[in-house]
């Protein structure tokens, strides 16, 4: 009974963490986005109706117990028609968290994919190259709530089209990302090798971080817990 008491406490504090809209949690990590047209790699990530297609993660680490809740992500999309203004040939969003295996991707831990009803798009202007303009976007999602324990992990994000290219998603890099970092790319879902690619990508994710003991007692006690768990000691 004492463990049922216990449970109940612990979803009535994750309810409390997760009352209202999600996406107004802390930045647990951020990798700001490059300015537009100042140069820098872009890499691909999309799935092909034929179910091939290159994958990109990037890295990032947590320091606290946390729960991951939203995620912002920049990219471009590269293609014949590259003065295009909206958003073409997109079905879905992925997002995922991976471990980190001794400096890759490792087992997935969290994979979902979003509706288009499910992530916000804004068109943040334009990049040039080779003399024509390259819509630049930003997106934000919620995401299911992930737990995760500090250490480093991987951020994937993956468009799935609708049809096959011209037109490909390609995730930009973040501010200084020329010279610092890298990121990693899959050829295909399964089977091909992975490859560094230089520069880190740009992107933000949101969350809460659990409360230590100390603080946990005191929601406990706003929400009229502890004393019950008291009384059940006796």
């Amino acid at each position: 009974m004492k463990r049922l008491i216990i449970g109940v406490a612990m979803l009535a504090v994750l309810a409390l963490l997760f009352a209202g809209n999600q996406a107004s949690g802390d930045v647990l990590y951020s990798q700001p986005a490059r300015p537009l047209s100042t140069g820098g790699y872009v890499w691909t990530t999309q799935l092909k109706p034929s179910g091939a297609g290159p994958t990109v993660w990037d890295d990032f680490a947590i320091s606290n117990d946390s729960i991951i809740d939203a995620v912002d992500w920049y990219g471009s999309w590269y293609g014949a028609d590259a003065g295009e203004t909206s958003e073409p040939n997109l079905a879905a969003w992925t997002v995922g968290i991976y471990e980190d295996n001794e400096g890759l991707p490792g087992d997935v831990i969290h994979e979902q994919m979003l509706p288009l009803a499910n992530v916000d798009s804004l068109l943040r202007g334009f990049h040039t190259h080779n003399g024509k303009n390259i819509a630049a976007y930003k997106q934000s999602a919620n995401i299911s709530p992930v737990p995760l324990v500090p250490g480093t992990y991987w951020l994937l994000t993956r468009a799935t089209l609708i049809t096959e290219p011209p037109f490909g998603w390609n995730w930009d890099p973040t501010v200084g990302s020329i010279s610092e970092g890298s990121a990693i790319q899959q050829f295909s879902a399964s089977g091909s090798p992975f490859m560094e690619r230089p520069g880190n990508r740009a992107f933000t994710i949101y969350g809460t971080v659990v409360p230590e003991p100390g603080s946990l007692v005191l929601l406990l006690g706003a929400l009229g817990l502890v004393p019950l768990l008291r009384r059940r000691k006796k």
